[in-house]
């Protein structure tokens, strides 16, 4: 079981965004030997599985910040029961 709730994880998700968007990242990354950036203009977010239900997340809250999202087998319905059957 994970250790943090789905909203903790929501959290999480929503501080990485305000951080990759921070003035703070764009001065450690210019700061390098080899100066990086992140082209926001150009943003995607990918996942599968509870992974997708992130990047769905991200994609209906910044749908002007997020060019696509592609999803695999995403998470969608949190309150779906699921099971495998033994054969």
């Amino acid at each position: 079981m994970p250790e943090a709730t789905g909203l903790e994880i929501l959290d999480d998700v929503e501080d990485l965004w305000v951080y990759i968007h921070s003035s703070t990242l764009a001065s450690l990354l210019s700061s390098q030997s080899i100066p990086i950036g992140i082209d926001l203009d150009r943003t995607i977010v990918v996942g599968d599985s509870a992974g997708g239900l992130l990047g769905a997340y991200l994609a209906l809250s910044y749908p002007d910040d997020i060019r696509a999202a592609i999803l695999a087998y995403p998470m969608l319905d949190c309150n779906a029961t699921c099971s495998v059957a033994a054969d």
